[in-house]
């Protein structure tokens, strides 16, 4: 994939056609996602969109290098498109002219879920390729999203990087190659026992220092949502709408447990694990009661337990050092981080030059 995706990329670098990536909200990922952009050949961001217009010029200048002369802000489409044509970074704080643009791909990052819904559906109304980073859109209305862009001929995807798409990633790779998913899900510091704890400590919980949280001032509502099983329910939403996954149990199971309890434990009853069912999406958490870390944990992984019918692929399991459950039967794949925003240029290259979601 990447090989092929470098050589095009190059080529258009070389013909002066470069993807035209639009951004609307330049909050954390969107910034993160603009910065990568600005280091890859072939590709551009050309609009950012923000209700900030001081946040949108902050995009182009500190990671996108671009010089504030440069900038210029725009309220109609057409003054983007001129703009887009000499290549001139141009802001806006209108959405809506974003879309109109001659832009080829958008990404959706304003984290609000009803504005994000409505830029999505109005951008493939007007043909235009759409990744989608703000997840809690993309769980309640997500499929219906994608269903639409496949009648307009454009791409709706989940934004490549963030844990769903990569689940999504092994869960692919896992049924192309032949395998039967028994469950897939990722890593956590999320506690069931801490679903109504308010975000007075989340920021302690989470793990950051004093120094950091002085430093740095993270939002703790937005960091207690990590901890309290909410941004979790919601990423696996995502991955169920993809794949057909479903949950074992309501609100999953969320058992503790290190990378090589994650295979034993995501296996059936009759095979030693927690599950009733196979096909299933669950959380493990590295947290003990105690607030100790487990050791070795998934943290910031992904992760597919995946099962063979054939004894000599189980063998192959052995052979491989894998962590296994059910009596050698399942076999744990992971990936064990996710890098938010900086891998979302991935999935708006995809969705221009092969028109495929990621």
């Amino acid at each position: 994939m990447s090989a092929v995706m470098r050589h095009k990329l190059r080529e258009r670098e070389a013909r002066e056609n470069r993807i035209k990536v639009g951004v609307i909200g330049a909050g954390f990922f969107g910034c993160q996602a603009i910065g990568q952009v600005s280091r890859i050949p072939g590709i551009t961001i050309s609009v950012i969109a923000d209700i900030h217009k001081e946040k949108a010029t902050r995009g182009f200048i500190r990671f996108a290098g671009r010089k504030p002369r440069e900038i210029v802000e725009a309220n109609n489409a057409e003054t983007v498109n001129r703009c887009i044509e000499k290549n001139t970074p141009v802001i806006t704080v209108d959405s809506q002219v974003l879309i109109e643009s001659d832009v080829d791909v958008i990404l959706e990052s304003t984290g609000v879920s009803e504005v994000a819904a409505k830029n999505a559906y109005e951008a493939i109304n007007n043909k235009k390729n759409v990744v989608m980073a703000t997840v809690e859109a993309e769980c309640v209305v997500g499929p219906l999203l994608s269903k639409m862009a496949q009648e307009k001929g454009v791409v709706y995807s989940q934004a490549y990087g963030d844990q769903p798409s990569l689940i999504c990633e092994l869960y692919d790779w896992a049924v192309s190659s032949g395998f039967r998913v028994v469950a897939a899900g990722e890593g956590t510091a999320a506690r069931l026992e801490w679903r109504h704890k308010p975000p007075d400590d989340a920021l302690q919980r989470f793990g950051f220092t004093r120094e950091e949280i002085e430093r740095l001032k993270p939002n703790p509502k937005m960091y207690n949502s990590f901890i309290d099983t909410t941004k979790c329910a919601t990423e696996m939403v995502a991955v169920c709408n993809a794949t057909g996954l479903k949950p074992d149990v309501r609100g999953m199971h969320f058992p503790l447990g290190s990378r090589k309890d994650v295979p034993k434990l995501l296996s059936l009853k009759r095979d030693g694990g927690i599950l009733e069912n196979e096909g299933v999406v669950d959380v493990i958490t590295r947290v003990r009661p105690d607030g100790r870390w487990v050791r070795n944990d998934i943290r910031w992984g992904v992760f597919v337990v995946v099962t063979s019918d054939s004894l000599d692929a189980r063998g192959y399991f052995k052979t491989s050092e894998v962590p296994r459950g059910a009596r050698g039967k399942n076999a744990l794949v992971y990936r064990p981080h996710h890098w938010v925003g900086l891998e979302a240029p991935i999935s708006l290259i995809r969705a221009v030059l092969y028109n495929e979601p990621t």
